[in-house]
């Protein structure tokens, strides 16, 4: 068991693919956690619409896993994807709490799901993807992927951004969005997937 777990933590693939849904988790919890009553603080909008509005950000995750691979399969260029899906979640993160509108609310929770969630089926299948490990090592490297997509969830908006914005909305927020700059780093850095079924 040893070996299958040096090899996957040698492959500079998997860390950059995990550092990426780290980055994702930590915001997509940052944003679903408190955008209810940050919502509700800033405009006064009634808790339950702020929970209805929270709720887009998990739709747009679904449809984004869904619309993602067919994006990719188009593009065929990881670099490409990752860092443009960082791009425009980035800019969703930055807009999708600014409005008091509850429509546009509603619009912009929505994209901005949908564009958190086209990239995690691309992280998730990183494993058979990334050259040198394939079917052989894929197990250990899901391990690896899913243990710091764990981290990112908790560690991200527990020990980090918080910390650092306590109840000032905003800042947690725009916290959140420097995330997708991390993620957008570590996108061009991503070694092209194909299939290798070693």
């Amino acid at each position: 068991m040893g070996i299958p777990l040096k090899v996957v933590l040698s492959n500079k693939g998997i860390w950059l693919v995990s550092i990426c849904i780290m980055m994702v988790l930590g915001s997509t919890v940052t944003l679903s956690t408190f955008m209810p009553v940050a919502l509700q603080t800033m405009y006064g909008i009634n808790l339950k619409v702020c929970g209805t509005i929270a709720s887009m950000l998990t739709l747009g995750n679904c449809i984004g896993s869904i619309t993602g691979p067919i994006v990719f399969s188009k593009i065929k260029n990881v670099k490409v994807f990752v860092s443009g899906a960082a791009v425009l979640s980035f800019a969703g993160i930055i807009m999708c709490w600014r409005f008091p509108s509850i429509f546009v609310l509603h619009i912009l929770v929505l994209y901005t799901g949908i564009m958190l969630g086209a990239s995690m089926p691309i992280f998730l299948s990183a494993p058979v993807l990334l050259e040198g490990l394939g079917t052989k090592y894929a197990g250990s490297a899901a391990g690896v992927i899913s243990t710091l997509q764990l981290f990112g969830a908790v560690l991200i908006p527990t020990y980090i951004l918080t910390p650092i914005a306590g109840e000032n909305y905003s800042l947690l927020f725009m916290l959140a969005s420097i995330c997708m700059v991390i993620m957008f780093l570590c996108g061009l850095l991503l070694p092209q997937f194909g299939n290798n079924q070693k």
